[in-house]
């Protein structure tokens, strides 16, 4: 359970970094779709450890094929990511750590309306493609999270 709720925090601390690239036909205008800045709205997963408070106040900020994670002006490392828009639904793949660092893979979904960005993963570690979520929910036990964020305007 320990591992577990380690495992989850990682997660979340990277995915407030998420970092998102394309690869596949399309990807290079959701790339550009995600560029900029999100502020983490809510956050919850199928363990009940988020604390709502303390992610709340990330930033993740994408940048080409980078995302960081800033919380009070400072930016974390960015992390590579990779995008599958022509996946339904949309695929997202990035590591837990920046790309010097030896991170654990997560697999996930995503989906953008607007100024509206949500992202669900799965913590399951080893990586395993059956366990990325086919849809957005946090149900016990299945390892996953839900984070739904809102473009920064400025």
């Amino acid at each position: 359970m320990w591992s577990v709720r380690l495992a989850a925090w990682g997660v979340l601390a990277a995915l407030a970094l998420l970092p998102f690239a394309g690869e596949a036909g399309g990807q290079d205008n959701k790339k550009t779709e995600l560029e900029g800045r999100w502020a983490l709205r809510s956050a919850q997963d199928s363990d009940g450890i988020v604390k709502k408070d303390k992610f709340l106040k990330f930033i993740l900020v994408v940048e080409g094929d980078l995302m960081f994670h800033e919380v009070n002006g400072k930016r974390d490392e960015g992390r590579p990511f990779k995008l599958d828009a022509g996946k339904n639904p949309r695929r997202i793949d990035f590591k837990t750590e920046g790309k010097k660092k030896e991170g654990q893979d997560r697999v996930g979904i995503y989906t953008i309306e607007g100024d509206k960005l949500k992202i669900c993963f799965s913590t399951t570690v080893p990586v395993d493609e059956s366990r990325r979520p086919t849809d957005f929910t946090t149900p016990p036990g299945s390892g996953r999270v839900l984070m739904e964020f809102e473009r920064v305007k400025k």
